[in-house]
């Protein structure tokens, strides 16, 4: 991702972001009408799409509330239609990983994995076959673009954006919290969504100094630990109600190992979200400012 530089005004610079993210974006979907929707072309669209939705908190101020909110539904509601094959590849990948460590080639085994086959067979067809689908995303990322380049940008001010790293930060302590007292996949899911928002804002202000760059890579790690353990969590989901019915050896090894490996990926996260959250947001902000003036002024 671009990072801000010296004496660029952020929201310039996150316009700029915003242009090559929805760009790229564009090209995946509607570039070559004769190509399909990748695996990888979904990633990185959702990818892409978190990126701005992360920055956009910086410039709220200078979008105001109503364009605002407008961009951010926008973007959430381009990512929603790929979700469902992101979800799907990743559940069949979990269970194949969990599978080799039980060193097993049972029939059981193999007539699971063509029934998760078969459903993201059938999520990529309804994204990447549909030319209806892919304009209707097209479209909603061309408005939150515009809604960006058309708002007036402000100096670009410390005060400015330090509004939208003090929510982002409060808030992901708050989720650290609640998920420390119940580690519910619900809880530490949006633990992770709240992390990921603040780990591309420390990204895009990378250069501003050391504060920002050891923070990016914590959370970089603690959103990887807390995003296995979400897929090992949708695994169990699309697993346990039918599939596994008849299925009994294999079902409770299966249940077995991701309770196992949810346990120690989140017992390794904790340690990471400790560091993360163990101030106050006005001491991190703070600590962010003495960093920026610094920069600013060198």
């Amino acid at each position: 991702m671009r990072a801000l530089k010296r004496g660029e005004k952020v929201h310039d610079a996150i316009r700029l972001i915003v242009q090559k993210s929805i760009h790229t974006c564009l090209t995946s979907l509607i570039g070559d009408k004769s190509s399909t929707l990748t695996d990888e072309a979904i990633h990185d669209i959702r990818k892409q799409v978190k990126v701005v939705r992360s920055l956009l908190k910086l410039v709220r101020s200078d979008m105001g509330d109503r364009s605002y909110r407008r961009a951010n539904r926008c973007l959430r509601e381009a990512n929603r239609p790929l979700s469902d094959t992101r979800d799907a590849r990743v559940i069949l990948a979990t269970y194949n990983e969990l599978m080799d460590r039980c060193g097993t080639s049972a029939p059981a085994r193999m007539r699971i994995q063509r029934t998760l086959e078969g459903r993201l067979r059938k999520m990529r067809a309804r994204v990447a076959g549909s030319t209806q689908t892919k304009r209707r995303i097209a479209q909603r990322l061309r408005t939150a673009e515009q809604l960006v380049c058309d708002c007036r940008a402000s100096h670009g001010s410390w005060k400015k954006i330090s509004r939208g790293v003090r929510n982002m930060y409060a808030q992901g302590r708050d989720a650290f919290e609640i998920a420390a007292a119940d580690k519910s996949d619900a809880n530490l899911h949006e633990l992770r969504k709240r992390a990921k928002t603040l780990l591309y804002t420390c990204t895009f202000l990378r250069k501003v100094g050391p504060r920002p760059r050891s923070m990016s890579a914590d959370l970089k790690r603690f959103a990887e630990l807390l995003g296995a353990h979400r897929d090992l969590a949708m695994l169990q989901r699309a697993a346990a109600p039918r599939w596994l019915v008849r299925e009994g050896l294999l079902r409770e090894q299966l249940a077995g190992l991701a309770a196992r490996q949810q346990a120690s990926l989140c017992n390794r996260a904790w340690r990471v979200g400790s560091r993360i959250y163990g101030s106050s947001a006005t001491a991190f902000v703070n600590g962010l400012h003495r960093d920026w003036k610094a920069w600013r002024h060198s």
